[in-house]
């Protein structure tokens, strides 16, 4: 189920002792969990009650991240680490800190581990003025990091269908016809997901990597709990946007996945649809013709 609170509030745990995200963003992710997860209500408010510092906030997340896989949230924060651009940004001595807290405090894959300490290592000996000793580069990090981060997808929580319509088409367009902000059209491979929901509840979309790179440069700042990568789209989730193919008719689609008959054409019933075209035969036949403005006009001269 996205979102999950249990991978997210283990990941956002993770990440404050990384110093990769701030303990100010926290709050806002938990009281936009508050609207759909109504069993961890008590934990979140927990959160939400919690002082913005580094210890009172992790504790607080402690409950809600208890039963969480460590390894898949160490996959999501090389990730994270990977394409994040507050990240992206990190000096060489930072990113070299973070990995070596992620080597110390987290259960990295043993190659993993030993591909940072080896940063770590040769920055120190650089430091120290070692002879021959060459630091690594941000460069080098980067090609590491993106040689080791897995394929992900991202989630972005909806308060409605309306603004989950509107986002995708925005989406669309900047994906598929505005040239003037993408550097190629359209952008391979974009895709985006609706997960099904109840009729007045939140809505959550699903973007791949690509989808989401556009999103990040075009509709910036997004909260925090919508730049956690998961590792999968969940199963339940259903194609609304191929942007290799152009732009699909999102109002419908939505409107077919909370069961709107009255709002989309599509399910209705095939007699239903051929009398929402134009009528039937009969209707057509004994429905008067519609005078012209000019003949209308010709009409009032003769009477007169």
């Amino acid at each position: 189920m996205l979102p999950d609170v249990t991978f997210e509030a283990a990941f956002l745990r993770a990440a404050l002792l990384l110093g990769v995200v701030h303990e100010r963003d926290v709050a806002p992710w938990a009281e936009a969990l508050l609207l759909t997860h109504g069993e961890a209500h008590g934990l979140l408010s927990d959160v939400l009650m919690a002082n913005v510092e580094l210890t009172a906030m992790r504790e607080a997340l402690r409950p809600l991240a208890e039963a969480a896989n460590v390894d898949t949230v160490c996959v999501s924060l090389l990730t994270f680490l990977a394409d994040d651009a507050d990240t992206q940004a990190l000096s060489v001595s930072d990113a070299v800190r973070v990995l070596s807290l992620m080597r110390t405090e987290l259960r990295l894959r043993a190659d993993h581990a030993w591909s940072g300490k080896e940063f770590e290592d040769r920055l120190m000996l650089a430091n120290g003025g070692v002879k021959d000793a060459v630091a690594p580069t941000r460069a080098e990090i980067d090609v590491w990091l993106a040689r080791v981060r897995h394929p992900a997808v991202f989630r972005m929580s909806c308060s409605a269908s309306d603004e989950a319509a509107a986002f995708l088409g925005a989406l669309s367009r900047k994906i598929v016809r505005d040239r003037r902000s993408v550097a190629w059209e359209p952008v391979p491979g974009a895709r985006v997901w609706i997960i099904p929901w109840q009729v007045g509840a939140p809505v959550t979309l699903v973007l791949n990597e690509a989808a989401w790179q556009v999103t990040l440069r075009e509709f910036a700042p997004v909260p925090i709990g919508c730049r956690i990568p998961y590792a999968a789209v969940p199963d339940d989730a259903l194609l609304a946007f191929d942007g290799s193919h152009g732009v699909r008719d999102v109002s419908r689609d939505l409107a077919a996945l909370r069961g709107d008959r009255r709002a989309c054409p599509a399910a209705r019933a095939p007699d239903d649809r051929a009398r929402t075209r134009g009528g039937d035969r009969r209707t057509r036949q004994a429905r008067p013709l519609r005078r012209s403005r000019l003949a209308r006009a010709r009409l009032r001269r003769a009477r007169r």
